[in-house]
This record gives structure tokens, C-alpha cells and sequence, in this order.
């Protein structure tokens, strides 16, 4: 985003105030759609409660009245008491999830109210964003900037002496930075997965069939997420690098 005007400390009020308003929506925009499903979900557990209640207090009074009587309707009723309790179950545990989902939610909300308040306090965000190198006493002249023996860039002394931000330029840094962020990604990926497309959608069906199906899918996606956080853990490890300056 860019505002031209012939006045800089006009432009940069400009930019900082466009910044601010879509932070503020993005912000308020996450915390609805939090707090939607968490209401969504507290409902459905409520209500698949009042009538697990209900058909409890059925059957209760059914057995005490005609208790041997009608083995058909006996059986009907425990087939729905059964059914309900699986809903309920399933209520139960993607009240978890959601609340599992609202923690990671909040923690990205957090993130970005950190850059929000720089936009505020007129820090340029990009400042967020650096890995200083500064060298002094360099003879005057070129010099070429080498990272675990690949080339970087070329910087004159003087570049060097006032410091260089290797944050924008192809390091192995930047390159660890993005691996870690597409495991993220995955891990996102898989975990959503988990709980939007197959958990909460195949939760009612009574099928033995289907839920055997559903466990072994579920502990599938168990593991290969588990998989995926070791390789993000061990992708964001702090690595020692070597650097070397050749003068032109």
C-alpha cells in the first residue's frame, strides 16, 4: 500500500490510518467467527442433552409400566438412546475441538494486534522484520557476502559499517523461515481437516460400518499430524551458519 502526496508526514498519517482500520476489522472479523462457533456448537451439545434427558426420562417410565411386556418398543427406544448418546459425544468432543481452534485463533489475534499497535504508535511494521549485520573496519571498496559458503549480495564497506538487513535477501535464514511456515501450513491444513471434514460431518451416522471407518480415518490423520508438528518443531531449531567476506 502507497499514498503519494507532497507532503510525507500527510502520507505516512494515511497509511497508518488505512492500516489501523483493516487491522480493527480483521481483528473483530476473527473474534466473531470465533465466538459463532463456540456458540454453535455450545447449542447443539445443550440440545442433544435436553433430549438425551428426555428420552432417559421415556424409557424410565416406559420399563416401569410395561416392564417384559414389549420387547419391539424397548429395543426401538435403546437404539435411540444409543444414537443420542453418540450425538452427544460427538457435541461433547467438537466442543473441544472448537475450543482447541478458538486458543490458536486468539494467538494469531495476538500477533496481529502486535502489529497493529506499531501502526498505531507510527513504527513501520517492516521493522518487525530484521536480522541486522553490521561490520567495521573494513578497508574501503566491495565486498562480497557469503552464508554457509553460497553467495549473498555484494556491499561496499560503508553498507557494511551502517549494518545491511539480511532479512531481505535469500539467506539460508529466510529459507529455514519458510519451511517452518509451509509445516505450519500442513499442520493447519490437516488439523481442519480433521475436525470440519470428517469428525463433526460423520458423527450422526449409526452405521458400525461408517464409524469403524471414521476411527481408523480420524487416528490416520492423528498421526500424520503428530508427523508433521515433529518436522515443524525440528524445522525451527536454531542452526549455526558461517560467514565469509571476500573483498573485491
Amino acid at each position: 500500500m502507497s499514498v503519494t502526496l507532497d507532503d510525507p508526514v500527510a502520507a505516512q498519517k494515511i497509511c497508518a490510518e488505512i492500516t489501523t482500520k483493516f487491522m480493527e476489522q480483521n481483528l473483530q472479523a476473527g473474534t466473531n467467527i470465533t465466538q459463532n462457533t463456540e456458540d454453535f456448537l455450545a447449542h447443539n451439545l445443550a440440545d442433544a442433552k435436553a433430549k438425551l434427558d428426555e428420552q432417559d426420562a421415556k424409557l424410565a417410565e416406559f420399563k416401569r409400566r410395561n416392564s417384559g411386556s414389549l420387547p419391539d418398543e424397548t429395543q426401538t427406544n435403546l437404539g435411540l438412546l444409543t444414537g443420542l448418546n453418540t450425538q452427544l459425544q460427538a457435541a461433547t468432543q467438537a466442543i473441544g475441538q472448537a475450543q482447541s481452534n478458538k486458543a490458536y485463533t486468539e494467538s494469531l489475534l495476538s500477533s496481529q494486534e502486535a502489529v497493529w499497535k506499531s501502526a498505531q504508535s507510527g513504527t513501520n511494521p517492516q521493522a518487525l522484520d530484521q536480522q541486522l549485520l553490521k561490520i567495521t573496519g573494513l578497508e574501503d571498496g566491495k565486498f562480497h557476502l557469503n552464508i554457509d559458503g553460497g553467495p549473498i549480495a555484494e556491499f561496499t564497506s560503508q553498507q557494511l559499517a551502517e549494518g545491511v538487513n539480511l532479512a531481505t535477501l535469500p539467506t539460508p535464514m529466510l529459507k529455514q523461515a519458510a519451511e517452518v511456515h509451509r509445516l505450519t501450513l500442513r499442520h493447519n491444513e490437516i488439523h481442519f481437516t480433521r475436525w470440519r471434514q470428517v469428525q463433526v460431518p460423520l458423527a450422526g451416522f449409526k452405521s458400525d460400518q461408517v464409524q469403524s471407518a471414521t476411527k481408523h480415518l480420524l487416528a490416520a490423520l492423528d498421526e500424520e499430524e503428530a508427523t508433521v508438528i515433529q518436522q515443524q518443531r525440528a524445522a525451527a531449531q536454531p542452526v549455526e551458519h558461517r560467514y565469509a567476506l571476500t573483498k573485491e
